[in-house]
């Protein structure tokens, strides 16, 4: 079994913000900006997003549960949760993708930071 830090950030879309533009922005500009960081690509190992899609939001019920109100997530992985804290103190990351970040995604939003243990892989 393998180890590994992740931390999953839920988005929630600023006020005035289309889902298009939103998603856009998501799955498009911010991997390539992130991705640009040299702190990334010396500490982060993965990324993954998903973006809502408020007509599935709106089809799929699972018995006692409750959908959360989020347009999307982002998780990223490391070695260790301290890498990945290192890149979201980093003044590189700072201030370059959080100021454009913020301009498409509310500020406050909620993050999981976990130990993943890979249990098994069905391929």
């Amino acid at each position: 079994m393998s180890e590994s830090a992740r931390v999953t950030v839920l988005l929630v879309k600023e006020d005035g913000v289309s889902h298009a533009d939103f998603a856009n922005f998501w799955l498009n500009e911010h991997p390539q900006l992130f991705q640009s960081l040299s702190i990334v690509k010396e500490k982060i190992t993965k990324y993954d997003q998903a973006i809502t899609s408020p007509v599935a939001m709106g089809e799929i019920t699972v018995p006692r549960s409750v959908a959360i109100t989020s347009d999307g997530l982002a998780t990223f992985e490391a070695r260790t949760l301290e890498d990945i804290r290192d890149v979201f103190t980093s003044e590189e990351y700072l201030s370059t993708v959080s100021p454009i970040a913020l301009k498409y995604t509310k500020a406050g939003s909620h993050i999981l930071a976990t130990k993943n243990v890979n249990v098994f892989t069905n391929i």
